[in-house]
């Protein structure tokens, strides 16, 4: 789970508060509409879900919590103790944010893994309003939790009502048939016009005929471009996969530790930028995986250019982040926030998205945990990260871990290249100070002591 960096004052409040004037005021066909609002609310609140700390944990006990409503968590701060089938572990958080929320009291047992505990907002939201409407949200929070059966809702799409009109009385606020009804009667509300259920009759009628219901969306030039680039990819280049597991607690202790120092100057440096400063690294131990084919030449490029999937309105653009060994991690955060921003808004100049060496694609802020990314021609590999995950190390003790895998071109380097890669890759981040550059202790000296986390 990630946050998704601070919003403004009240951004919380502004979305709950929109969100109920539109489903109050909004049909329930117009449900596009209603899932927008509804997606917008409930991104604004991130989950803490009972993480799994062994490989046979079924459900923990919640013993204590170290944090309470209101306190502000930075990553490595621990949040409570949990009693799994093996031990009591302290669970740590892994990113900014604000406790707006405990499900799950002291003392609280029997919780199944991947259940709701807490519920956090980001930095300078309200996370007052968490609480205020609880109710609904967490509605939507729970997964697998359906609050309204297909009979209910055709009644409620008959009348054109929201599902927030009609109060609920069936168990864990489900909402009955009888309650709908009851509701219409209280109301007064006239039977919906003979035309309407015409109409509807007559669309369930073409349905059931087997007659397809789409409509064409036309692809940008852009989209295309992708498109016949990850076939030409796919199609053509022997595509190999090989994973690794790195522990994320060195790189969460050091950015605890840069937050105090940068503090002064606004600088904020994020996993993703360690991952890529980790990623230059194991490319200088490993040169023959920074390398592009031009032709049926493989060349060996000299510079370490790293190119970062950014998800556009229009695709996925891949801009660069130049000469990476050379930069402290501070300049790589404020690089890939530039290119980042240019990349959404249009601007980016042709050097910045042509000419990389090598890709990495991170979806982990996204809750993935692993995946295989297509090589970005004409490089010959790319690293697909996914998200950190709870798991219990030696000793018992508690640690995040998170899965990078490489997919190589097996015609340009084998599986020995590529495991020496991902063991450099994985070394770096464990030990963040092999990647730390003269730059950052010069203009920090009190990082010279005691780097190494």
């Amino acid at each position: 789970m990630s946050a998704t960096g601070g919003g403004g004052l009240g951004r919380m409040s502004s979305i709950l508060n929109g969100l109920r004037l539109i489903l109050s005021r909004t049909p329930v066909h117009h449900a596009a509409v209603r899932h927008f609002y509804l997606q917008r609310a409930c991104e604004a609140v991130h989950k803490v879900e009972m993480p799994s700390l062994s490989p046979t944990m079924e459900m923990g006990t919640i013993v204590k919590w170290h944090k309470k409503e209101g306190d502000t968590i930075v990553p490595g701060d621990v949040l409570c103790d949990i009693q799994t089938d093996k031990a009591v572990v302290s669970m740590e958080y892994e990113d900014e944010g604000v406790l707006a929320k405990i499900l799950k009291p002291d003392n609280s047992a029997d919780i199944k893994v991947g259940a709701l505990i807490a519920l956090m907002v980001d930095e300078g939201d309200d996370w007052k309003g968490v609480e205020k409407n609880r109710g609904w949200l967490m509605d939507h929070l729970k997964t697998g939790q359906h609050l309204v059966g297909p009979s209910v809702r055709k009644l409620l799409e008959e009348y054109r009502l929201s599902i927030f009109d009609v109060p609920r009385s069936g168990p864990k606020g489900s909402m009955l048939k009888g309650d709908v009804l009851g509701y219409l009667k209280a109301k007064g509300l006239p039977k919906p016009a003979i035309k309407f259920k015409l109409q509807a009759a007559q669309k369930e009628a073409e349905d059931s005929k087997g007659q397809p219901r789409w409509h064409d969306m036309p692809l940008s030039t852009m989209r295309k471009t992708i498109a016949k680039r990850l076939t030409e990819s796919k199609t053509t280049v022997p595509h190999a996969y090989a994973a690794i597991e790195c522990s994320t607690g060195p790189v969460t202790k050091l950015r605890k530790k840069l937050a105090g120092v940068y503090v002064s100057e606004g600088v904020k440096v994020s996993m993703n930028d360690f991952i890529i400063k980790a990623a230059g690294y194991a490319l200088e131990k490993s040169p023959r995986v920074n390398a592009v084919w031009q032709g049926k030449v493989l060349k060996l490029v000299h510079n370490i250019d790293i190119s970062i999937a950014v998800a556009t309105e229009n695709g996925l653009i891949t801009p660069i982040v130049t000469s990476v060994p050379l930069l402290s991690v501070a300049e790589v955060s404020a690089m890939v926030k530039d290119l980042a921003k240019r990349a959404r808004e249009g601007k980016l100049k042709p050097e910045q998205y042509q000419g990389g060496t090598f890709t990495i694609s991170n979806l982990g802020m996204y809750g993935i945990k692993e995946f295989s990314a297509i090589i970005n021609l004409p490089q010959i590999a790319i690293m697909a990260v996914g998200g950190a995950h709870a798991s219990v190390g030696e000793n018992n003790a508690f640690e995040h871990k998170m899965t990078a895998t490489l997919s190589f071109d097996c015609r340009a380097i084998d599986e020995t290249e590529a495991t020496r890669f991902l063991e450099a890759f994985r070394s770096a981040l464990e030990n963040p100070d092999l990647m730390m550059v003269g730059s950052l202790v010069m203009s920090h000296p009190e990082l010279a002591v005691g780097l190494a986390v």
